[in-house]
């Protein structure tokens, strides 16, 4: 799929059979699900010219994050375990809105969660524990002609709510269990949920 928040997918394509580094990984992320055949990427790719011309376009690209540079690595050394790319609408040579992150990690890539996903997962906990405390507390709540309103603790209130996460969405989870993974450093399997790419990058 194309555009939207795709959080609970992970792609990896086991055919790549070249080094990644910042000239490569583009190529590399142009045969995920995350990537717009619409891009102006794909439309120079299309036309067999450099992605340098970007800058000259306006539209939708992919570029490598300027604000996560990729420390320089000899080809005889491990590739750099971490690139980020976003997805941005280019207005002008030197302006650019950022829309989504992505990362690759181990040949692996994944949606960054957006600030947006995380803060409406916090807040719909926030709600629906407040909710449940109500109701809770409701339910304790006595009424007696002679003493008025009173609480029964007869029967323990049984609060135990910031024990649970229900309701922040898995998907968001995925992308965070993801980017654990990538700050501890391991390479090993990613999480359920993901896809492989059969395509070869040429």
């Amino acid at each position: 799929g194309e555009g939207g928040e795709q959080y609970n997918i992970m792609h990896t394509d086991k055919n790549w059979r070249y080094r990644l580094d910042p000239q490569s990984v583009l190529h590399f992320f142009s045969g995920s699900p995350f990537f717009s055949r619409t891009s102006n990427n794909n439309i120079l790719a299309m036309q067999g010219l450099p992605l340098d011309r970007l800058r000259t376009m306006t539209g939708i690209e992919y570029r490598l994050s300027p604000s996560v540079p990729v420390p320089p690595c000899a080809p005889d050394q491990p590739e750099p375990p971490l690139f980020v790319i976003e997805k941005v609408n280019r207005r002008s040579p030197t302006e650019c809105e950022v829309l989504a992150v992505y990362y690759v990690s181990h040949r692996r890539i994944f949606q960054a969660p957006s600030l947006h996903a995380i803060i409406n997962g916090r807040l719909r906990n926030a709600l629906h524990f407040l909710s449940e405390a109500t109701r809770r507390y409701a339910s304790h709540k006595t009424f007696n002609v002679d003493t008025g309103h009173a609480l029964d603790f007869m029967q323990p209130l049984s609060l135990s709510l910031a024990t649970h996460d229900v309701l922040e969405p898995a998907a968001v989870k995925f992308s965070q269990a993801n980017v654990r993974e990538i700050v501890m450093g391991d390479g090993g399997g990613g999480n359920g949920g993901g896809t492989s790419g059969g395509g070869s990058g040429g």
